[in-house]
């Protein structure tokens, strides 16, 4: 069964970078040799806060443009719903920002090689370079609730750790531990309607911290803003974060830096061996409920050059990777307990991302979730079925203020806050895709599947 994907370059951009994560927290590695870079996130940095986006009269604007339909004044139809019942655009999911790792040898890498281990939930980039052979380890741990890269080398060398963000943020040390602390805006437009409001920090925005920790064979010093370790043949980094989120209707102020602080040093005193096995066993449980076994030799060649080829409709173990790859993003972007995952799973780096990186609930969100009973991931379904729960209740306002009906309804954008209202902001030609009130009914199909 093929479970590997094998490269043979450093990631140039966040597409070409490999995917972990524990349903929570999500990280990107690029495998840089000369920089590496962990593109970082959690589920529940978002902009924005709590707050009803309702509109006086809609109701009566759905009315008249119903008897309008009959008519066969669609254009004034339009008109009226476009003016009168269209809303606030919902949040954006946040980057919280970057990991940094700069090594101090020179020169090309030799006998690079990248590769995610979907079947442990492990990616491991090794090369030589300088006369050096560098092999380092990367995974999130859902038991431990921390993110994890062990660098090992078979001469000592030095490292300098440092990170950054693109939210409201600073960072700074506190012996071998280097914080990032932050807070993500209060209101955030999409990328494609800026001119409707600017962005906005009010201090009611979810904040959040990160603390990475190294432990080395070697010598650690903190600087202002960076980590330093010298003379080290194995280090390992882990990346333990807490947000201030507390829930979708309550203002996001939850304490966040002292529990962060207890889980790095409960994760920290655990040696680096136990972290691993604990991450494996846990991903195993789930990742070998099911196996696709299509009688193809597993290929050493690299996935990139397997895409490439002109023989890749006959190569079935592709399928095999596909299929594979689809339960690995699943286990790493939905648990029980976090949430749904969105449209880029938890994993982003823009911060005005591609349509806002949220739930659209008129096909992406529903997408995500289908094969997990048919890939025998019952459980991991729960967030999906949490963001319905939300929207059975948001969407009660929905239902009233722009129907005048009892019960609930969502239509195409849902955020972190339950986002329910129909989107546009009265901009030109969107209500023919903001008007869509059907999400919170297909979203059931899931609930009834999960009881069936």
């Amino acid at each position: 069964m093929e479970t590997k994907l094998r490269y043979s370059t450093v990631a140039n951009c966040f597409e070409e970078a490999l995917p972990i994560g524990n349903g929570s927290i999500g990280a990107m590695v690029y495998g840089g040799y000369v920089k590496e870079k962990l593109s970082l996130n959690h589920d529940t940095l978002w902009s924005g806060k709590p707050r009803r986006c309702t509109r006086p009269n809609a109701a009566n604007a759905y009315e008249k443009a119903q008897e309008l339909v009959k008519k066969g004044n669609l254009e004034e139809a339009e008109a009226i719903l476009q003016r009168d019942f269209t809303a606030d655009f919902g949040q954006s999911y946040m980057p919280l920002g970057n990991l940094y790792i700069e090594c101090d040898t020179d020169g090309e890498a030799s006998d690079y090689s990248r590769e995610l281990d979907m079947a442990r939930g492990v990616v491991t980039v090794s090369y030589t370079r300088d006369g050096i052979r560098f092999e380092r380890e990367y995974f999130v741990s859902h038991p431990d609730k921390c993110a994890v890269v062990h660098i090992r080398s078979d001469k000592p060398s030095n490292y300098v750790f440092s990170a950054d963000t693109q939210l409201k943020g600073s960072v700074y040390t506190e012996e071998n531990k280097m914080i990032l602390c932050g807070e993500c805006p209060s209101f955030s437009p999409p990328i494609y309607a800026k001119e409707i409001k600017a962005t906005e920090y009010d201090g009611d925005g979810v904040k959040f911290a990160l603390i990475g920790t190294a432990l080395t064979d070697g010598e650690v010093t903190g600087g202002t803003d960076t980590v330093t370790v010298k003379n080290a043949t194995e280090t390992t980094l882990t990346l333990c974060i807490e947000t201030s989120f507390i829930d979708f209707d309550t203002l996001p102020k939850k304490e966040y830096l002292a529990p962060c602080k207890a889980r790095a040093e409960e994760v920290t005193g655990t040696p680096y061996e136990k972290l691993l096995d604990r991450h494996v066993r846990d991903h195993r449980a789930l990742f070998e409920r099911v196996e696709m076994d299509l009688g193809f030799p597993e290929s050493n060649e690299t996935t990139d050059a397997r895409i490439r080829s002109n023989d890749k409709d006959s190569d079935l173990g592709m399928v095999e990777l596909l299929y594979n790859f689809g339960r690995y993003l699943l286990i790493a972007s939905s648990r029980e307990g976090s949430q749904a995952t969105n449209l880029q799973g938890i994993w982003n780096e823009d911060f005005y991302p591609a349509w806002c990186s949220n739930y659209t609930v008129n096909i992406n969100t529903e997408m995500n979730y289908w094969p997990t009973l048919s890939g025998n991931l019952a459980g991991l379904d729960m967030p999906i079925i949490d963001l319905l729960k939300k929207v059975s209740v948001t969407g009660v306002d929905a239902a009233r203020d722009f129907y005048g009906a009892k019960g609930y309804c969502a239509h195409h954008n849902v955020d972190l806050w339950g986002h329910s209202t129909p989107v546009g902001a009265q901009r030109d030609g969107c209500v023919r895709w903001a008007f869509w009130n059907m999400s919170s009914g297909w979203i059931c199909r899931h609930a009834f599947e999960h009881y069936e």
